[in-house]
């Protein structure tokens, strides 16, 4: 069975695509684009489609990708968002599946399961009227590694890709990966977000995070 998975360099789809070959099957990445996941899917065909789908402004909508497969690939959507909202809007383009990035490995492999059967799946974090990070912040910010907690820091000072890249002498791209690693950890859907949950519980204190120079 062949698997297409679509998304930027990410630590969860890393995670991902290794648990899929794991478990015996052929994986496809391509671009989070609609014009390249048409692409892989006329080539490869697949028997599953995976997308992952960001809040950032610098990705399709989840709508386009899913509009873009044409061939009846059942699709399972891998997002930042929660909102029943945005579920009903991904089943009603289409996706099959629809999983928060938050899930864990089990309920992510069993809505694959669902998937793959046909049968429609949806794993949402539990309902408990605050972010993750709400709940539990410092536990979750020692999740973050050291780089991570710089840029956190510089996330706070409203600094922007470019600067954050020229200050840690590391590249856009590499910023950009360790963004939305920190939101995929808090659980924070955009970096204002992620700034405003440091700044509210202090994580910038002593204690804390701490930019290191």
């Amino acid at each position: 069975m062949d698997v297409v998975v679509a998304g930027g360099r990410s630590l969860v789809l890393d995670l991902l695509e290794t648990v899929l070959r794991d478990r015996g099957l052929d994986v496809t990445r391509t671009a989070p684009t609609a014009t390249a996941l048409t692409v892989a899917v006329q080539d490869h065909r697949p028997s599953l489609c995976i997308i992952e789908h960001h809040e950032d402004g610098g990705r399709p909508c989840p709508t386009d990708l899913i509009a873009a497969v044409a061939f009846r690939t059942p699709v399972l959507l891998l997002s930042v968002v929660a909102e029943d909202g945005a579920v009903r809007a991904a089943q009603a383009a289409g996706a099959l599946g629809y999983v928060h990035t938050s899930a864990g490995k089990e309920a992510l492999l069993a809505a694959l399961d669902d998937v793959r059967a046909g049968r429609p799946a949806v794993r949402l974090p539990a309902r408990t009227g605050l972010p993750r990070a709400e709940q539990a912040p410092r536990r979750l910010m020692s999740a973050l590694t050291r780089r991570e907690r710089e840029c956190l820091a510089l996330l706070v000072e409203g600094t922007g890709t470019p600067d954050m890249a020229r200050e840690l002498a590391i590249s856009e791209v590499t910023v950009r990966s360790h963004v939305q690693s920190i939101l995929h950890k808090l659980g924070a859907h955009s970096r204002l977000e992620a700034a405003s949950l440091a700044v509210r519980h202090g994580l910038l204190d002593d204690g804390g995070v701490r930019r290191v120079v």
